[in-house]
């Protein structure tokens, strides 16, 4: 069943007459065969791409006047019937309305087909709980909304607020980033505006970019998107045993391609709001997962489960100009009790990782037999090979360098090599070039010294008077 708009008063007059003959006066109820017959309205559909949900809904217990055919029904049901539904991956939220229902059995139900079960105690709880079926269901982009405010960027193609109100009295006012105000008389052109006992529906196309505030009597309003940048994560509805350790990561698409460019990254903030089943929140700020954030686009984030119950996880992208968000929930089971495995295992994307070379020169093939001590280099720490490290990419038509790691000492001087004093094989002729060079320059420096020695003596001997001859 395909749910359209009702776009004219008279469907609108015939659907609530068809509501008007729903009666709650039926002397059995038999859950098997409500579920047989929604499996078999999805074997009539042929679109197979779609996700399957049920939503079972129920004040009692299977009854079929037959308290044997009950039982075997009961049977059938955690047999064959749940057994269809895992093999048509058929999740079906179970919702009871009174205490009385069969509760275990709707809860073996929800948890066995990757679903939830909820009681309902009181009509005024029935908004929240479709709200999370739906969550869950469609796992939707949100927008954070603090205090009514949510941020709307240019991505975003459509936004719908589902404003809540605690009367049917309760005015729902909506301020646009330049200031405008909204309410359902007063709405936009590309606004769609449906008021309803318990909540407001507003559909914003294309929404101002900008600061929104949403004005309503209940703190619960919820913003869901449709836009090309979206929060994808590999966290899912599912179950754990108490005592486990659940590794997640987050990261941003575009078009449904992974979003890996380091400036938007580097100024987003990914976090996890995990609120346990005693009501305590814990904040994880989920870290990058390689030394740039752009070489793998993702955010990791650890939590260990030590109380029994659901944990709701609120997973938010913060930046300042865009903000997304998701909601799940995991439940933790006792380690005796069996757990169901999801239906699709959600894995993050593989990582692009940019090789990146030891060095700009393009390197000099080894001589035949014989090892050079232009081979040996000094590879930084940082560099080094360590084990699973995806190795740089090696141009085939070159002849692999044959890199030999040296230990590298605290003190970097006393770790001279053949290259660090210019000395090679190759080089070994014009070594002695340089040899002859200094002893040249040692012999002329030598000659220029007993010169000048040799010119200042006769200086000295000329200036010198000579004494008169005695005899004379």
């Amino acid at each position: 069943v395909y749910l359209t708009p009702l776009t004219s008063s008279r469907k609108r007059t015939q659907v609530m007459s068809a509501i008007d003959k729903v009666s709650s006066k039926g002397v059995y109820t038999n859950l098997d065969d409500a579920l047989q017959k929604a499996i078999g309205m999805f074997a009539q559909t042929s679109n197979d791409e779609r996700r399957k949900v049920i939503v079972l809904l129920t004040d009692g217990k299977m009854d079929v006047g037959n308290v044997q055919e009950d039982q075997v029904l009961i049977k059938k049901i955690k047999s064959d019937t749940l057994t269809t539904l895992r093999q048509q991956k058929i999740r079906v939220y179970t919702l009871a309305f009174t205490q009385n229902s069969d509760l275990a059995l709707l809860e073996l139900i929800g948890r066995q087909t990757n679903a939830r079960f909820t009681v309902a105690d009181t009509t005024n709880e029935l908004h929240r709980i479709f709200t999370e079926i739906f969550e869950a269901s469609k796992e939707p982009n949100m927008l954070p909304m603090p205090g009514g405010y949510f941020t709307a960027d240019e991505s975003l193609n459509e936004v719908t607020l589902v404003a809540t109100k605690d009367s049917v009295d309760s005015r729902i006012t909506l301020i646009a980033p330049d200031g405008m105000e909204y309410e359902h008389q007063h709405s936009a052109d590309n606004m769609k505006w449906s008021v309803n006992r318990y909540f407001d529906v507003v559909t914003i196309s294309n929404p101002q970019a900008g600061r929104w505030r949403l004005l309503s009597s209940e703190d619960t309003s919820k913003a869901y998107v449709v836009t090309v940048m979206e929060l994808a994560s590999d966290l899912a509805d599912r179950e754990l045993h108490v005592g486990s350790n659940l590794i997640f990561h987050a990261w941003l698409t575009r078009s449904d391609q992974l979003i890996t460019e380091e400036k938007l990254l580097e100024v987003t903030q990914f976090t996890a709001k995990i609120k346990t089943p005693d009501a305590e929140e814990v904040i994880i700020e989920l870290q990058s997962d390689a030394e740039t954030t752009a070489a793998t686009g993702q955010f990791r984030g650890a939590y260990h489960f030590q109380q029994l119950g659901k944990y709701d996880i609120q997973l938010t992208a913060k930046s300042s100009t865009f903000e997304r968000q998701r909601r799940f929930q995991i439940n933790i089971l006792p380690a005796t009790e069996s757990i169901s495995e999801p239906y699709e295992a959600i894995e993050a994307p593989e990582p692009i990782i940019q090789p990146v070379p030891l060095t700009d020169e393009k390197p000099t093939p080894p001589l035949e037999n014989s090892e050079t001590p232009d081979q040996e280099k000094k590879v930084p720490s940082h560099s080094r090979e360590k084990p699973n490290t995806p190795k740089p990419a090696v141009d085939q038509s070159d002849p692999p360098l044959d890199i030999k790691p040296v230990m590298i000492e605290d003190d970097s001087d006393s770790q001279v090599s053949a290259r660090d004093i210019g000395l090679d094989q190759q080089g070994e002729s014009s070594s002695g070039v340089v040899i002859l060079i200094i002893f040249v320059t040692v012999n002329l420096l030598l000659a220029g010294s007993v010169a000048a020695v040799i010119w200042i003596s006769r200086r000295s001997g000329r200036n010198v008077p000579q004494e008169p001859d005695a005899d004379a």
